[in-house]
């Protein structure tokens, strides 16, 4: 589990901190302490078991992400140092790197809202290796994120006797800081939680996992959870098609208006199936004649004409045409017989 010269150290540490922290407590000290270990053995070769102030520094400077995060890391591994200390290291205790506001909140709107909650109502689980239950579970879990500031590793993990629903109170155990918090539910919550509950087959049973995975032996990933929330290029895609809703709706007011650019696309295949052929062109002229060729072609089409046809009545009277009456030539000119006509 461990790979530097402190691998002996580690491993006491850890096993003597598993004893005594929670479930999630442990798994973050553990991604802490690997990391620090692995940083050890990379830029540590010699036998000296000295780590100096030059070198935690060092360290300190390559932590990315926000500041608190930074900070949980460097207390947890001051902890590991003065562990050192008391077995007769000597080693530098760097001091806690200072917190910033560096946090932005996103408030969803209530359209944004009521667009996230249809979409959790309407769950459609297409991966088959996905939790068969996903598509009951998750609304409720959104539910209660929303309206009891839950977090989701918390709320994967209660049980129905942590469930109180007569009173509309849940009881979460070994939460973050190793804490119990009793949280209350509005009367709406409390039915909705009810009626899930309900559905599931789970009153009565007070072991049973309130969000179960595949075999109800153990509860649904927090990593199932986590995909299906919003991500902020969700939250982009929902604030655009929000912002541009009037646009968007101008599809149901003109039936000449299509919802799709699927008849620009079907355009625009022969050109990409040639794409190679076009690589030829003799010159950037020669490339931008074949361009404005096409653009006739498919404006051509586009107004009902025989493409063939209108091409041979084309080049019958360019030669005998004033380019001051260009124009009596283009595609839609009033002109074309109805026998180059669709």
């Amino acid at each position: 589990m461990f790979v530097s010269k402190y691998e002996k150290e580690f491993s006491q540490y850890y096993e003597f901190r598993s004893s005594i922290l929670s479930d999630s407590a442990r798994m973050h000290e553990l991604c802490y302490l690997k990391r620090f270990d692995k940083y050890i053995a990379d830029n540590i070769q010699t036998d000296e078991n000295v780590l100096s102030e030059s070198f935690m520094c060092r360290w300190i400077s390559t932590l990315q992400g926000e500041s608190i995060s930074i900070a949980n890391e460097v207390i947890v591994i001051r902890q590991f140092l003065k562990y050192l200390n008391l077995r007769g290291y000597n080693t530098f205790i760097p001091v806690v790197p200072k917190v910033q506001d560096d946090y932005s909140p996103y408030i969803f709107s209530d359209e944004e809202l009521e667009l996230i909650f249809a979409s959790a109502d309407n769950t459609i689980v297409k991966d088959k290796k996905a939790c068969i239950y996903l598509p009951i579970v998750f609304p409720v879990i959104l539910r209660l994120l929303f309206c009891c500031g839950l977090r989701i590793g918390e709320t994967v993990r209660i049980k129905m006797k942590d469930a109180d629903l007569e009173n509309g109170v849940l009881r979460l155990v070994n939460t973050k800081g190793d804490k119990h918090r009793l949280v209350p539910m509005s009367e709406k919550m409390t039915d909705i939680l009810s009626k899930y509950c309900l559905a599931m087959g789970l009153i009565g049973n007070g072991e049973a996992w309130l969000f179960p995975g595949n075999d109800k032996k153990d509860h649904i990933s927090d990593r199932s959870i986590k995909r299906r929330l919003p991500s902020e290029k969700t939250r982009r895609a929902i604030t655009y098609a929000l912002n541009q809703k009037a646009s968007l709706m101008r599809v149901l007011d003109d039936p000449r208006l299509e919802l799709t650019n699927n008849a620009a696309e079907r355009a625009i295949r022969p050109v990409t199936v040639g794409r190679k052929n076009w690589l030829f062109c003799d010159s950037e002229k020669g490339a931008h004649a074949a361009a404005v060729l096409y653009s006739i072609l498919n404006t051509a089409k586009m107004n009902g004409l025989k493409v063939y046809d209108y091409l041979n009545w084309v080049f019958e009277r360019i030669r005998r045409c004033d380019f001051d009456n260009i124009e009596e030539l283009a595609p839609w000119s009033e002109l074309i017989p109805e026998n180059v006509r669709l």
